[in-house]
């Protein structure tokens, strides 16, 4: 049966699922298998392996085994009585060196050896300490200079540093000419089972990490090459990766392995588009790697160059122009075959008549944790883009040998074909030792036990944290499609944001030079949105922010603006969003005195601004400097809504600062709330639920709910519900359903006499209900109307409900009527604004319970997830909380989590109160 299977009589739709090609792997290590292809002379002793900056060849395939044998021997020597202090029982030796021919020379020592390399960058000082303190290397080379060894000092109480002149000294002085091979270091794991190299992740998702990759995940990614874009005669190959990046694993051991030469470009050339061409041209690059910006960047070049060079055909050469680390877009996709184009038909054509091996561009896909690349991608001509593109999501395509991908939901089940999920990987590629220091594949969340297959070679898994979904492209066959990351989403009440959309609209005020958006403290309850923006001159923060306070209507992801003087890269091009977050950590730490300086206060009101201001940050998720500011904006134009602002009023009475609620409502500025703190001190107010009430009845009246107004309320209620219920919107709960609800139970309402409205303080005729609350004997079970044959939303409603009261409504409701009271629901106006919004809330849960008082009733209850209920039913009224609920981890009848998406901290609070 095509594409879908029968399933219990019915069509079930293809899973999520694309497989790669399998072929076995040689059990062997790299070295082993590059000594092999000498003796069989599938790579030719004399041929070129390693070109250097000249014409000459640095080194040739003999040359580069003899040479790496010997310093494999020489650095064997030099260790003597050798021990590991690495946790996971690797033996690693680290370098920190510049690009140069003796890099492949000293990583093929180093794996004849039996140990693992890692790459350290040639960076700060701080970097090399925690690399060597974290990995516990046995031997560190670098160059001989006296600046480059003294960059060790710090650490040479862990770890041995040898300059890389010494090494080589030793190695040619003539002691190991002998043909043997290294003696690989003795441990209890076999060779070929060991880690061949640690490389850390670039840092762009969580903090950086450390993998440990090993030499069958290497093999299989170059023997797949080999097969699917194999090489040609007289092909020359490059480095342009930087060594700390994974790429650099395939860039290099591809074509060594193969017997095809490469040239390792120095940094200085990368750095320089022009001098990248001149380069590409002068050694005859067939193969190179780009990131996205690096391709933008060259293209520029070429175009600047071809206006005044005459250099014949100078990328004429390269035939795979590969695209990695980032996602490709359309629009540069597209500038790239226009660009071929106009080279074919240009005078100065990189392509003659009689050439017919024309340029591909091909698109990988992958990370460290998977040896860098499991998918790819080919553009053969402009025609392909269109239906390799999905709603501007780029097509990553097919897997790679002895790889599969899932594409999974937040249950981890298989998504259907077509849906979105998340990313997940099994095979090969997947490194075996996940991340340094003990964390193996089983006890991390990342990696983790595939749940879908027990083939041998497949069973760890590595969940990606990428969006994707598979479709099945014009040519009929399904492809992978890329469609952002997890971490460029976040999930506001109920609802996943995509960041993208809020960078767009900050860029879109066109106030800015350069903006990103993430989200900090991501799935927690503190989580706020940072939009990091270089401001163009003459730009201040506060205009920007006013800008966006007008241009998103949804205050929840109204981003905080945390200013930068300039974006920093990675190597590979990439934003370092890593650095970012922490230079906005370090901004969100306690502010410094001189700013609190900055604001000229006396020391009473100084105590007062910093009790206000650190409760107002904590409130609102702001930065301490975010609100210090804004010392001169409204409460409610700094993030303070309704949802917050009793908490941040109760706070400020534990800290014995008594004022009128109306004072604390209205107040014009932060500085002026300041200013009514100091002045209040010591005044004997009222209880908050008086001055609450006292400034309500000023604007509002209540009355009781009647049948006439019952389009208005259930309008009113329905609307309430379907924009501000985050448990609503996680089962799509439609404005229908909750419609329904009411209908079922609106007899009951209006005959208890115990629901009400709130309405202007206007004449009659012009008075309008802007609030209701329905409240009920709690007896009369409300959801119990609902059918228990009804749509999946409502019966999830209907079934969340009866698990909170479960224990509450047993013990102390009981079956007698006319003891307690439920409220039920309870909504205001869209029209109202967040300080009415508060004034309403508070003024109905009074009118409820003096109502049901006066009829009997000795007690309260309610649940509720709203906070500004929650805060006004504990601090204010004195609820007790007597049951909670984490909602995500609900389990429904049919045994699904219908709330899963919802964050840790959601819940349903169970309330009661004697009244």
């Amino acid at each position: 049966m095509n594409c879908s299977q029968c399933f219990g009589g019915f069509m079930r739709a293809p899973q999520s699922i694309l497989r790669g090609i399998d072929f076995p792997l040689p059990r062997i290590t790299i070295p082993e298998y590059f000594r092999d292809c000498l003796i069989k002379n599938t790579i030719k002793n004399s041929a070129p392996a390693i070109l250097g900056d000249g014409h000459q060849v640095a080194y040739t395939f003999q040359q580069l085994d003899s040479l790496a044998t010997k310093m494999g021997k020489a650095l064997r020597k030099y260790l003597g009585y050798w021990t590991s202090n690495n946790q996971d029982g690797d033996l690693v030796m680290a370098f920190c060196l510049p690009v140069s021919q003796m890099i492949p020379v000293v990583i093929l020592s180093i794996l004849k050896l039996g140990a693992a390399y890692l790459s350290i960058p040639l960076s700060h000082d701080l970097i090399i300490v925690k690399l060597i303190a974290i990995v516990r290397p046995m031997l560190v080379i670098t160059e001989s200079c006296g600046p480059a060894l003294s960059r060790f000092d710090s650490v040479r109480h862990l770890v041995n540093v040898v300059g890389i002149d010494e090494i080589l000294k030793l190695a040619e002085s003539g002691e190991f000419d002998d043909m043997n091979e290294v003696v690989p270091l003795e441990t209890l794991v076999k060779t070929h089972k060991r880690v061949a190299c640690i490389v850390y992740t670039a840092g762009t998702r969580d903090e950086q990490q450390g993998v440990r990759i090993g030499h069958g995940e290497i093999l299989n990614r170059c023997l797949w090459q080999y097969q699917t874009f194999p090489y040609k005669q007289n092909e020359v190959a490059s480095l342009c990766s930087a060594l700390e990046d994974v790429d650099s694993i395939s860039e290099i051991f591809a074509p060594l392995l193969a017997g095809i030469p490469i040239y390792l470009i120095p940094k200085h050339d990368l750095e320089k588009p022009l001098n990248l061409i001149q380069k590409i041209h002068k050694k005859q690059i067939s193969r190179i790697v780009f990131v996205p910006p690096a391709l933008n960047s060259l293209l520029n070049a070429y175009e600047e160059m071809h206006e005044r060079s005459k250099l014949v055909r100078p990328l004429g050469s390269l035939k795979h122009w590969i695209i990695t680390g980032d996602s490709l877009k359309l629009e540069l996709a597209k500038r790239f075959f226009n660009f071929l184009e106009q080279e074919k038909a240009s005078a100065n054509s990189l392509f003659p008549a009689h050439h017919h091996t024309l340029p591909m561009l091909i698109h990988y896909y992958g990370s460290t944790e998977v040896t860098g690349d499991v998918s790819y991608e080919i553009f053969d001509d402009i025609t392909q883009i269109d239906s390799k593109f999905n709603q501007g999501n780029v097509s990553i395509g097919r897997p790679i040998a002895n790889t599969i991908i899932y594409i999974v939901d937040d249950e981890m089940n298989l998504a259907e074909e077509g849906a979105q999920g998340e990313i997940c990987i099994a095979g090969s590629p997947v490194a075996f030792g996940g991340y340094i220091n003990g964390t193996t594949t089983e006890n991390t969340k990342r990696f983790c036990v595939n749940p879908f297959t027990k083939k041998t070679g497949y069973t760890c898994m590595f969940m990606t944290g990428d969006y994707g979904r598979i479709i099945e492209n014009k040519d009929g066959i399904s492809h992978l499609h890329y469609e952002g990351r997890t971490d460029l989403t976040a999930k506001i009440k109920g609802r996943r944001i995509d960041l993208k959309d809020i960078t767009q609209i900050v860029q879109g005020t066109n106030l800015v030079e350069q903006c990103f958006v993430f989200c900090y403290h991501r799935e927690r309850e503190d989580q706020t949105l940072v939009a990091c923006c270089k401001l163009l001159p003459d730009v201040s923060i506060d205009k920007l922010e006013e800008v966006l306070r007008k241009e998103i209507v949804n205050e929840h992801i109204i981003p905080e603006v945390y200013p930068v003087d300039e974006f920093h890269y990675l190597a590979s091009g990439r934003l370092d969003r890593h650095k970012l977050l922490k230079q906005y950590q370090y901004f969100r730490m306690d502010t410094t005195k001189e700013e609190w300086e900055s604001l000229h206060l006396s020391p009473p009101q100084m105590e007062a601004a910093k009790v206000l201001f650190k409760s107002v940050a904590y409130f609102t998720r702001k930065s301490l400097r975010y609100v210090i500011r804004n010392k001169e904006s409204p409460l409610w134009c700094i993030g303070v809504n309704s949802l917050n602002a009793v908490g941040i009023f109760l706070n400020l009475q534990e800290h014995s600062y008594e004022m009128h609620m109306e004072q604390f409502l209205t107040a014009k500025s932060l500085i002026n709330l300041v200013n009514i703190m100091v002045s209040e001190s010591g005044t004997k107010i009222r209880d908050t639920r008086s001055t609450l009430e006292d400034f309500a009845m000023k604007r509002f009246k209540i009355a009781s709910l009647e049948e006439k107004d019952k389009d208005t309320v259930i309008q009113l209620l329905c609307n309430a519900y379907i924009n501000k219920y985050e448990a609503g919107s996680l089962i799509s709960l439609k404005k229908e359903d909750w419609n329904l609800l009411l209908e079922w139970n609106w007899k009951d309402i209006v005959t208890s006499k115990l629901s009400l409205v709130a309405l202007t303080r206007k004449p009659p005729e012009e008075a309008k209900i802007v609030a209701a609350v329905i409240v009920f004997d709690a007896c009369n079970i409300y959801y119990g109307r609902i059918p228990s044959k009804c749509l999946k939303p409502l019966s999830y409603l209907r079934e969340i409900k009866k698990f909170c009261d479960a224990g509450p409504r047993e013990h102390i409701v009981g079956k007698s009527k006319g003891t307690v009271i439920q409220i039920a629901l309870m909504g205001t106006s869209s029209s109202v604004s967040t300080m009415d919004n508060i004034l309403l809330i508070s003024l109905m849960l009074e009118a409820a319970i003096v109502g049901a008082k006066n009829m009997g009733y000795s007690g309260a209850m309610t649940t509720t997830s709203n906070p500004l209920q929650l805060n006004l039913c504990e601090g204010v009224f004195h609820f007790d909380l007597i049951k909670e609920v984490q909602i995500n981890q609900f389990r429904s009848k049919d045994k699904t989590k219908p709330f899963r998406m919802a964050s840790d901290h959601q819940k349903l609070h169970v309330l009661y109160r004697r009244l």
